[in-house]
């Protein structure tokens, strides 16, 4: 289980940096684009967390996995229409 657990920090330390990664580019390129890419990647995080907290934590009140997905979808939307709009 403390492996398990290992592995939880280890995912969201790394979530964290692509959250930097955004953030820098939010701030040296300061456009609409980098702004929907920069929620993209803070919903990401959010989905990770919840994910982790669904799945590691016992007697949850939440035993489904809705808002993991809902978060990660919108998460892929954003980053994508980020994308898109910053290739445009």
């Amino acid at each position: 289980r403390s492996s398990a657990a290992s592995d939880v920090y280890k995912r969201q330390i790394i979530n964290g940096a692509m959250n930097c990664f955004a953030l820098f580019q939010l701030v040296t390129l300061p456009c609409f684009a980098t702004a929907i890419m920069y929620a993209g990647a803070i919903s990401f995080f959010v989905s990770d967390s919840i994910l982790f907290y669904v799945r590691f934590r016992k007697g949850r009140p939440f035993k489904t996995h809705f808002g993991v997905m809902l978060t990660y979808l919108l998460a892929e939307f954003l980053i994508v229409s980020g994308f898109i709009l910053l290739a445009a």
